[in-house]
């Protein structure tokens, strides 16, 4: 195995696995100022932090694919399947020069649960704010039979 290719290899794993975690950080933010709009009824809020989601999201493709070109010299350096190719088994067979990945890693696990878990919560937000706002739309179009007042609010064929 050729040291300064895996070296050079594994540098390149580093940054890109910091701008990975960079990337999830900002992702967290933004998912926690949607929250924050959907939670103070601030569709503005919500909607620029959704753009801004957008434009963040597009750049994991690039990364995506960086990644990909450094795990297959890696996997072709070490002759081992790409698939097996893991931070935490590139990390081990790295031995004493992966201690920054290693601590990498860690980070980026945290990262990816928290944001799993902020996105749950916004995804259950959202949920009940449609819900209250399906109820109040109810309480305001039918009466207390499930008919609709004045004919009101009742669904029209337009190919009829």
């Amino acid at each position: 195995m050729n040291a300064t290719n895996a070296t050079s290899l594994l540098n390149h794993l580093e940054a890109y696995t910091a701008e990975e975690v960079a990337a999830k950080r900002r992702v967290l933010a933004l998912l926690e100022r949607q929250g924050a709009g959907v939670a103070a009824n601030d569709p503005a809020t919500f909607e620029a932090a959704a753009r801004s989601m957008e434009a963040e999201l597009a750049g994991n493709v690039e990364r995506s694919r960086r990644r990909e070109r450094i795990l297959g010299a890696l996997s072709e350096l070490w002759r081992v399947p790409a698939e097996a190719m893991t931070l935490a088994s590139i990390a081990e067979r790295a031995g004493t020069e992966s201690a920054r990945l290693r601590d990498l890693r860690s980070e980026l696990r945290g990262l990816v649960a928290d944001v799993l878990r902020e996105n749950r919560r916004l995804a259950a937000l959202i949920g009940m704010h449609r819900r209250v706002t399906r109820d109040v739309i109810e309480t305001v179009l039918y009466e207390g039979h499930g008919t609709a007042r004045d004919g009101s609010g009742g669904l029209l064929n337009a190919e009829a």
